[in-house]
């Protein structure tokens, strides 16, 4: 859904400016336009209020970690992150305001003019971009050429395993991962054969078998 285009987005921009500094930085101020040029989305008052809430929602999320979480540090060595509760990242939006007379009334009035938000992420996951733990997708094809929730989830799921082929995952995964209903085993692989077929077509896919059980 919006939220993980949201998430994706920002992944993104963070991925560029580290390959930029040589280092991923804990804080960046990215501005709405900027996430909707991303997105490939217009700049417009809409896409601005559902960007704003998204993001509000992310800034009010946590998470118990357990054993979720998996990180790699400096020297290449894989370990669960030891904390009790983390988060994806912290946002505060700053509304950047201009004004301006009416010609009609002469009245001054106020409009915003830039959104900006401030975003911080949660130490895991800026160690993990900055050591090369985190998936750099193509945005270019994520945004441009797929289209529909299912087939951006099926691949995020296999975009992080897209250098082994042929690809195996379980059904439990797939299940999970595209929020998908059906019970029945043919309707399993229709929706999923669903979700495949724009994958195949642009050829990030040749195509997409099924094993009896898995």
């Amino acid at each position: 859904g919006f939220d993980q285009d949201i998430y994706v987005a920002v992944i993104k921009i963070f991925n560029i400016w580290t390959k930029k500094l040589g280092y991923c930085s804990k804080t960046l101020n990215i501005t709405f336009g900027e996430l909707c040029s991303t997105m490939k989305i217009t700049k417009k008052g809409r896409n601005f209020r559902d960007i704003e809430f998204s993001l509000v929602k992310f800034d009010n999320t946590s998470f118990a970690t357990g054993k979720t979480i998996y990180v790699r540090t400096g020297n290449r060595i894989d370990q669960y992150y030891n904390k009790e509760s983390c988060f994806i990242f912290r946002v505060k939006i700053e509304r950047k305001e201009s004004t301006y007379t009416d010609k009609n009334t002469g009245e001054k009035k106020t409009y915003i003019k830039k959104l900006v938000a401030t975003i911080t992420l949660d130490d895991w996951l800026r160690n993990n971009i900055e050591n090369g733990y985190t998936t750099d997708i193509d945005t270019e094809y994520y945004f441009n050429v797929i289209k529909g929730g299912r087939t951006k989830c099926l691949y995020r799921i296999l975009n992080l395993i897209r250098y082994e082929s042929p690809v195996f995952v379980p059904y439990s995964k797939l299940i999970a991962g595209l929020s998908i209903i059906s019970k029945e085993m043919f309707h399993l692989k229709e929706d999923i054969k669903r979700a495949a077929e724009p994958l195949i077509k642009s050829e990030f896919l040749t195509k997409i078998d099924f094993g009896e059980s898995n």
